[in-house]
């Protein structure tokens, strides 16, 4: 287990155990979602029960909606979705050194934790900001290798295959350029602008800093590959 997670979970039990957690649980009963609980462990042992969902939101529910500016509340939610979390970790373990991996994992949960949207998804609240940390980490992962192919050379558009049964509008739009790569239709380059800020969604402004070009050249470029790309298609 990463040496991160010790520290945080060690944390926690100091922190849920302190005269201060204490006096901040007796303020919190005055949600009743939150009424009741000797201390924050047996409420953190509510919200992983199996089998009570309803209870597991609603005591997150008023969690979260103290995290914004409560950092007690906002660990305490952290620590109820640890056993995700690592789930999130080893799924990721190949992307890097432990560690780096659980302090990413950590930082977009508690991210996500402080900006739940309460009122929008009050249900399946454990599931949403799992997949919220997932989806977090999946964008910030994707967008660092955007980056990193707008600066090294590219003969071909370099993308993933999806999987059987997962094609999409933009699993097509791939093909559609590696196509006309391969067909000499659209120059490596152009394709290449096109998967980044199409694709993966790398802002222009941004593409233009990574690659030290101004961000008017970069939209006119893409408008010319995009032009070649249609043409392509139509041939």
């Amino acid at each position: 287990m990463p040496q991160l997670l010790d520290r945080l979970h060690d944390e926690w039990r100091y922190l849920a155990r302190s005269p201060r957690a204490a006096r901040t649980l007796a303020d919190w009963a005055a949600a009743p979602a939150l009424e009741g609980f000797p201390n924050l462990e047996e409420m953190v042992a509510a919200i992983q029960r199996r089998g009570r969902p309803e209870e597991s939101d609603r005591i997150l529910l008023a969690l979260l909606r103290r995290a914004a500016v409560d950092n007690l509340a906002a660990q305490t939610v952290l620590e109820a979705l640890m056993p995700g979390l690592k789930s999130l970790m080893s799924a990721y373990r190949l992307t890097g050194e432990p560690e780096e991996v659980a302090t990413d994992v950590v930082e977009a949960a508690f991210e996500r934790i402080r900006r739940y949207p309460c009122d929008r998804r009050p249900a399946r609240v454990a599931a949403n900001l799992l997949q919220d940390t997932r989806q977090t980490l999946w964008r910030d992962g994707r967008r660092e290798h955007s980056l990193r192919l707008a600066t090294e050379p590219l003969t071909e558009p370099v993308m993933n295959t999806p999987a059987p049964g997962e094609r999409s509008a933009t699993d097509e739009l791939v093909d559609l350029v590696g196509e006309a790569v391969r067909r000499g239709r659209l120059r490596p380059s152009g394709a290449r602008l096109i998967l980044l800020t199409r694709v993966l969604d790398v802002p222009i402004d941004e593409l233009a800093e990574a690659t030290g070009t101004k961000s008017l050249t970069l939209r006119k470029r893409r408008v010319r590959a995009q032009a070649a790309l249609a043409a392509a298609a139509a041939a």
